[in-house]
């Protein structure tokens, strides 16, 4: 539930209508959520109420969800969007992160895994759940980063915590009540001493560091 005891509002998203019912009445029987909407792909946002939470569940190579999430952001703005993960390979984690998912879970992870993703977002935070570090730290590895990361200031790392968790400068300046100006000049900085120039290798970097969900 939200602040003021209101359950959170879900949209669900899946190309296989049979998961996409069982999953959306799974979530429904939760205290602290309400189900608004079940689709599946394609299909207009515009004609389904906006959720506060929006949850798509992927399969690799079953339908463009890539798109999907970029129509989504662009649509339903500041609608934070949970992806649930099958047999996906690893590069749909670095897409994901790369479009501003901010949750991620994979579906033979825990069952608590989702309620805790969709919670954390609306919260505005970012959540993976302890698969998909795994998986993230276990490829990808940057040695020479690590080694730079105590050149980081306390407000570099609490920017670069919200870089990896895929918000944009002007979110994070709204978060942190700093200048969007401000936010770029620090990400500058970070970038330059981690000798890193990507959000998917900030995020693998800040999930190694312990930096991510600190």
């Amino acid at each position: 539930m939200d602040s003021s005891g209101v359950p959170i509002s879900i949209a669900v998203v899946d190309a296989r209508p049979l998961v996409a019912a069982a999953l959306a009445s799974w979530l429904g029987s939760h205290p602290s959520f309400h189900v608004r909407s079940v689709c599946t792909p394609p299909f207009d946002h515009r004609e389904i109420d906006q959720p506060t939470v929006c949850v798509l569940c992927i399969a690799e190579g079953s339908w463009d969800w890539e798109s999907t999430v970029t129509a989504l952001r662009g649509g339903w703005s500041g609608v934070p969007i949970v992806m649930t993960l099958g047999a996906a390979p690893d590069r749909s984690l670095d897409a994901a992160l790369e479009l501003g998912v901010r949750g991620l879970v994979c579906e033979h992870g825990a069952a608590e895994d989702l309620p805790k993703a969709i919670e954390a977002v609306h919260r505005g935070e970012t959540y993976l759940c302890p698969t998909v570090i795994g998986r993230m730290s276990a490829h990808g590895a940057c040695a020479a980063a690590q080694s730079r990361c105590a050149s980081l200031t306390a407000r570099e790392r609490e920017v670069l915590r919200y870089l990896a968790g895929g918000q944009t400068k002007r979110e994070i300046a709204e978060a942190m009540h700093l200048s969007p100006k401000t936010i770029d000049n620090h990400a500058t900085a970070i970038m330059s001493k981690l000798n890193i120039h990507n959000r998917v290798a900030l995020a693998r970097f800040a999930i190694r560091e312990g930096i991510l969900n600190a």
